[in-house]
Formats: structure tokens, C-alpha cells, sequence
């Protein structure tokens, strides 16, 4: 029997690496990642992937043509038959101390406490045998030791996205798994992607001709 392998991201957390990897290698191509293609190439022969939970949420303040260009690589990774769990931003007044003046911002609720609710119930339903932390975030740290202690048979692993780091996730992960670039350029999508009949194509924003 082989062993199964889920792995749970923090959408944000991923995001802002990509998008400094795609300001320094000057491709933002690297944005529209296969998740399903990266994480298979992890998996051992003795491995299978059991799933893949994306946890996010779509920030009321961004501009029209951002928040379609992140439902639309939500459809794409929904393509590959990822998870997306969706957290919300709770619109709130700031005041700005220099300005003397409030403006309204918005705060995210619910992803990270979203992702630790995830981890421990699919381990109570014994989904996996092993899982793959995709953050460099401690805020989740607190989940992966009550799972550990509640499921001593469960492997916890971290794989922090390019450029990100926790010492504190590192030291109480079963292993880590760094993410290189070649991770990344080899996991893009097509530009076109069909889901039940409807094409998904990469926003022309991301998109890197080939030729």
C-alpha cells in the first residue's frame, strides 16, 4: 500500500514568493504554477498524492483586472483537482497617525485558521499518512504541533516557497523540502488550459511566449 501525501499551501504566502521570483528572473509566467505538476514530482515511488488544499482569498481593494487574474488561476488550479478553500478580508477603518485622517483597508480572516482546521481533520480521518506545510509562515506552527501530538504516526513536513523561511516551522517539522527554482519553471501551466469544456487561458499579463 503506498503511502498517502497531501499537501496544504498558503495561497498567500506562495504568492508573494512567486511574485519576487517573477520581478527577479524578469518572468512572471512563473505566477500561473501547476500545483498539481509540482507536487507530483516531489511524490516517491512508494508515494501517491491523496490531495492538494489551497487556501486563500480574493482582497476587495485590489483592481478589477487583479482579482480576475486570481479567479482565473483559481479555475486553472481547479482544473488539476485542487481543493480551494477560500478565506474572506473584513473591510475596517484605519486611522493614519501622519495624515490624521482614516481610511478603509481590509483585514484577512480565516486562511491560516482555515489551513490548521484542514490539517488536523483530514489527519482525524486519516486522509494522509504524510503532509507538506506549503509556508514560510510560524503562525501555523501551533497546528502542526497539536497534529503531531494527537497523531504520532503522521510525517509533517514543511516545503517553504522560494525565498521564504521559518527556523521555528524547520524545528518542529518532520522534514523539509527546499523549493528550488527548477521546481518552479518546470511546473507552469500550458497557456491554455479546457475544464469541463470551458478554456482557461493564462492572463496575458503572466504569459511568456516560448518562441
Amino acid at each position: 500500500m503506498k503511502t498517502k501525501v497531501s499537501f496544504f499551501v498558503d495561497g498567500f504566502n506562495l504568492y508573494y514568493s512567486l511574485r519576487n521570483l517573477a520581478k527577479e528572473k524578469q518572468n512572471s509566467s512563473v505566477k500561473w504554477l501547476d500545483l498539481y505538476s509540482l507536487f507530483s514530482s516531489l511524490l516517491r515511488p512508494n508515494e501517491e498524492l491523496a490531495s492538494i488544499n489551497y487556501f486563500t482569498a480574493i482582497y476587495p481593494f485590489n483592481g478589477q483586472g487583479t482579482i480576475k487574474r486570481h479567479r482565473v488561476y483559481i479555475k486553472a488550479l481547479m482544473s488539476k483537482g485542487v481543493n480551494i478553500i477560500e478565506g474572506e478580508f473584513k473591510k475596517k477603518d484605519r486611522f493614519c497617525p501622519k495624515c490624521r485622517s482614516v481610511f478603509r483597508s481590509a483585514e484577512e480572516k480565516n486562511t491560516d485558521v482555515n489551513l490548521a482546521i484542514t490539517l488536523f481533520k483530514n489527519a482525524f480521518l486519516d486522509e494522509y499518512d504524510k503532509a507538506v506545510v506549503v509556508s514560510g509562515d510560524s503562525d501555523i506552527l501551533n497546528a502542526i504541533k497539536e497534529v503531531k501530538k494527537c497523531f504520532p504516526n503522521k510525517d509533517i513536513g514543511i516545503f517553504p516557497p522560494y525565498g521564504k523561511w521559518s527556523n521555528d516551522l524547520r524545528k518542529h517539522a518532520d522534514f523539509v523540502i527546499k523549493m528550488k527554482q527548477s521546481h518552479i519553471i518546470n511546473s507552469i501551466f500550458p497557456k491554455e488550459i479546457t475544464y469541463k469544456g470551458i478554456t482557461i487561458t493564462c492572463p496575458p499579463e503572466w504569459f511568456v511566449s516560448k518562441t
